[in-house]
């Protein structure tokens, strides 16, 4: 598997930050890969301020969605990666649909991590 350092995660605090300040352009909604909804959102000047405050309440999750999706086609062979925008409602069905493989997943990485403090801890402890 591809290491986690690769994967780029996205901080829901600077999402937050993203979203406050950068909102009413739809910067937040580029930055989680939602770009024709960021330019929907620039276009109407964070949809006449509605759709702004409703992302100000949302980002976390959108954010929580976004850095799973990341994590999930890290996993995941290519043909089965799904968009950085996708619902929720698509991601449960992802998940579900390749459960196996992903639970196979975490158990060779906490095998390797159980290895890994193995080899680091010093003889005689």
């Amino acid at each position: 598997y591809p290491t986690l350092m690769q994967v780029k995660f996205k901080s829901p605090k600077t999402m937050l930050l993203a979203s406050i300040f950068g909102g009413l352009w739809g910067i937040d909604r580029f930055m989680l890969g939602n770009g024709a909804l960021g330019v929907l959102k620039f276009i109407t000047g964070g949809g006449f301020f509605i759709w702004l405050i409703i992302d100000l309440f949302s980002v976390k999750v959108r954010t929580q969605n976004y850095n799973l999706i990341q994590l999930y086609n890290l996993i995941v062979p290519e043909g089965e990666k799904i968009k950085s925008g996708a619902s929720a409602k698509d991601l449960g069905n992802a998940l579900w649909a390749n459960r196996r493989l992903i639970i196979n997943a975490a158990k060779d990485i906490k095998d390797s991590a159980v290895e890994l403090q193995e080899t680091m801890m010093p003889p005689g402890l």
